[in-house]
């Protein structure tokens, strides 16, 4: 149940803004609130997208699987959403070079924005071993007890 309802907190976030996002890329594409439109296939797609991103993100906290596994599990979730719910329904380069460069351009972001996010961790995981390492730990707290 906990893994659901982190599901669904994490999905609610990510398509929230995503969906704001794609809003106002469509209003700054178009010029006008009356000429921005967007159709429910893609916010249908987004909805897909917003999923599956927030499975891998889900599955990055998991602790039974190795840390390096949840990276490449959560890359390839990842990389796999967004190409297949935002990138290809919308046909951003019919050669096969320049989705090439698409693909190559996301791992690009992806890595990171990733990276970023694993130096922060890390750091965060450092600062809270020394915390708990320096904290006071009474002698007598054993004997009080007795």
């Amino acid at each position: 149940m906990k893994f659901i309802a982190r599901l669904w907190h994490q999905f609610c976030g990510i398509y929230t803004v995503s969906a704001l996002i794609l809003l106002l890329l469509n209003l700054m594409i178009s010029g006008t609130l009356a000429e921005s439109v967007i159709n429910a296939k893609a916010f249908l797609l987004l909805f897909l997208f917003a999923l599956a991103f927030a499975f891998a993100n889900v599955l990055l906290r998991v602790s039974g699987i190795p840390y390096a596994g949840r990276v490449v599990l959560h890359f390839v979730i990842v990389l796999l959403g967004s190409y297949c719910c935002l990138y290809l329904p919308n046909n951003a380069a019919s050669a096969s070079s320049g989705k090439l460069m698409m693909l190559l351009i996301m791992v690009v972001v992806y890595w990171a924005i990733m990276g970023l996010y694993l130096a922060l961790s890390a750091k965060h995981r450092a600062l809270e071993g020394k915390k708990d390492a320096g904290a006071y730990h009474s002698v007598y707290g054993a004997a009080k007890g007795k």
